[in-house]
């Protein structure tokens, strides 16, 4: 069986790709995260490199957080893990506090998708309001 590695062909341009894709996925003050403004920016992204990559035989994996994932109509009702179903990888990690104080990222849900129905949960993103989005984060957060 390939490794994820060898599936992904990892070229040279997948990095980068993943380097800007999570360049416009990352929230900032005024940037509504999660929502359809960071979906919007992200489309294009997978719009110009998964049409190549298809050429290549190779995948094009997508790592957010699990808002943003949520935002995009979360996991799909019969979510595929066979890399041969589609041409990006979603992956949700979720990041666990260990025993010993320090957070670790752990494998979360992921599934493979077509850039058709990549496109198709982009566009039905619904927004976050940035206040919402900043009390979450206060609900979250421990005192240090």
């Amino acid at each position: 069986m390939e490794t994820l590695a060898e599936i992904l062909h990892c070229h040279y341009t997948c990095g980068a790709a993943m380097n800007e894709i999570a360049s416009v996925t990352g929230s900032s003050r005024g940037t509504v995260h999660g929502g359809s403004v960071s979906a919007k920016r992200l489309m294009p992204q997978l719009q110009i490199k998964v049409p190549t990559l298809r050429r290549w035989g190779s995948k094009i994996a997508v790592a957010v957080d699990r808002p943003f994932f949520e935002a995009i109509g979360g996991p799909s009702p019969d979510p595929r893990q066979d890399f041969s179903d589609g041409d990006v990888i979603w992956m949700v990690p979720e990041l666990v506090r260990q025993t010993n104080g320090e957070f670790a990222l752990e494998r979360g849900h992921w599934e493979v998708l077509t850039l058709e129905n990549s496109e198709q949960k982009l566009l039905a993103a619904k927004s976050i309001r940035e206040e919402d989005f900043e009390d979450m984060l206060r609900e979250k957060r421990e005192p240090i």
